[in-house]
């Protein structure tokens, strides 16, 4: 199960699907923040301009109710205050500080968000959010001189709002008149709310909380899409790769017909083109090199079969008329002596007929035998050692399956050793051995003759080179091990898919 979840990871469908999923998921973020920017300025201002004007306004007024009612609608209570737990506070209990309750600050402040204050007629301060700096019955005029006029008018029953000063600085402030039960002012509430109540990270934490939700809500509904996207759109592409894969691989097993087809001009389509472009200039190299092996082949069987010819039946028949003329001339003089002649002659007639039969098994093909490759094999070696006087032993599997070309080219490379061993090597004993595995077919033939040191072996040997060249055609080697005195060993071998270089003809 952890390879196919290992393999499915790695795939490539999978890995362009998250890619698509991720390039979702991306775009999704890119557009919040594209947006987010823009809404967080309008928000920025829709604060600055509407709502902190609107929330003091709201404060303001429900302070100044607060007071009215802690008066009994008569006058302001002398003992207000804004700190919590004690008696006459006007802030409400069980409640945490908001926009609509002031904060309470019994210290100075560098920068207080919002302050609350209760204003007398005589206009000095009742109480105040803010004691530290407007602390009880300060004149209005000495503690905040810039604000008199909105906070006498509220007195007038006039109420007042507005912005002042810019940046850091700048203050909503808003003044409210506190109404008595006959609807006449009897005091007055001034509350200022700096710049700085609602900050960036304020209004950037709650569009984050707020776009998080509708982000994920959207990335829930993308991912999906993207998956089906991401597999819709590689599934075509894939299936091309994978056929061009497939494609490659029989091409490489030996099919040397297979060909893609090109569809569309995108970078695949071009694979595909190159692929039968190169599988056509394979195909036309393969076919040059088998027909340059074919003529090879039949270049060293003739040479071959001509030096066989020289050395062996033109001598026998030469020495063969060198008898008979002696013979002819002797007839008259001395019929014995010239019988003698005419047996020798007969004696070379027969050898001379044994070398002819011997090169006519050699050239006779292998695909023309009635018999399978087994048998042929060892009725060859078998006749060959009751030719020579010379004692031979085949071990092969019995159920071997070869390529005709194989089949051919080793039956040859046997003719050509054992040839030599009968020329060369005065043996007694020969054993041929034929073994496969492991994609590769070792035929070994060995002897007991007098061997030779392979260094000073001519390397132009018409038999040797004709071997080599039979194995190299099939993707193979020759290798001989010989000393002086200790016989000699050829072993042949090649790849067993060397079928496909079936059709190169190995014999004259």
């Amino acid at each position: 199960m952890s390879n196919q979840i290992r393999r499915l990871w790695e795939s490539l469908r999978t890995r362009m699907t998250l890619s698509y999923v991720a390039a979702t998921i991306a775009v999704v973020i890119a557009l919040e923040v594209v947006l987010l920017l823009p809404l967080l300025g309008a928000i920025s201002t829709q604060i600055r301009d509407t709502v902190i004007p609107e929330a003091a306004r709201q404060v303001a007024q429900k302070y100044a109710l607060l007071a009215a009612v802690q008066g009994r609608g008569a006058a302001l209570d002398p003992a207000a205050t804004f700190q919590p737990g004690q008696p006459g506070t006007l802030s409400l209990p069980g409640h945490t500080w908001d926009i609509g309750h002031a904060p309470y600050y019994p210290t100075l402040s560098s920068s207080p968000k919002m302050f609350v204050m209760v204003v007398t007629p005589d206009e000095h301060v009742l109480a105040s959010s803010y004691p530290a700096r407007f602390a009880a019955h300060a004149a209005i005029a000495e503690v905040l001189p810039a604000r008199v006029q909105e906070i006498a008018a509220a007195l007038h029953g006039h109420a007042s709002a507005g912005k002042d000063g810019m940046g850091a600085h700048a203050v909503t402030y808003a003044a409210e008149p506190i109404w008595n039960w006959q609807k006449q002012p009897m005091g007055a509430v001034y509350v200022e709310i700096s710049s700085t109540f609602f900050t960036a990270s304020d209004i950037w934490h709650t569009l984050f909380l707020a776009l998080s939700i509708t982000g994920t809500l959207l990335l829930v509904s993308m991912i999906p899409i993207g998956v089906l996207f991401g597999v819709l759109t590689t599934r075509g592409t894939l299936r091309r790769i994978r056929h061009l894969a497939d494609a490659t691989s029989r091409f490489a097993a030996g099919d040397l017909a297979q060909r893609v087809s090109v569809r569309g001009h995108d970078e695949i389509s071009q694979l595909e083109d190159h692929f039968n472009r190169m599988a056509a200039q394979l195909t036309e190299n393969i076919a040059l090199r088998q027909e340059l092996a074919s003529q090879n082949a039949r270049l060293a069987e003739r040479g071959r079969i001509s030096r066989d010819l020289h050395d062996s039946i033109k001598q026998q028949v030469f020495a063969i008329g060198l008898q008979l003329g002696t013979a002819l001339s002797l007839l008259e003089r001395d019929p014995a002596v010239a019988v003698q002649h005419v047996r020798q002659a007969d004696a070379l007639a027969h050898q001379a007929q044994q070398e002819l039969t011997t090169l006519i098994h050699e050239l006779r093909p292998l695909a023309l035998q009635s018999r399978d490759f087994s048998a042929a094999l060892h009725d060859y070696v078998n006749a060959w050692g009751q030719q020579h006087g010379v004692a031979t032993q085949v071990q092969m599997p019995e159920r071997l399956a070869l390529p005709g070309t194989v089949e051919d080219s080793l039956l040859r490379v046997t003719q050509e050793a054992l040839a030599n061993v009968a020329r060369h090597s005065q043996a007694r004993q020969v054993q041929v051995t034929l073994t496969e595995g492991d994609d590769q077919v070792t035929l070994a033939i060995a002897d007991d003759g007098q061997g030779f040191t392979v260094t000073d072996s001519p390397s132009n040997g018409v038999g040797l080179n004709s071997m080599r060249e039979r194995m190299q055609a099939l993707g193979g080697t020759v290798t001989v091990l010989s000393a002086s005195g200790q016989g000699t060993r050829i072993l042949a071998q090649c790849p067993l898919h060397a079928a496909g270089i079936e059709g190169v003809e190995q014999h004259g």
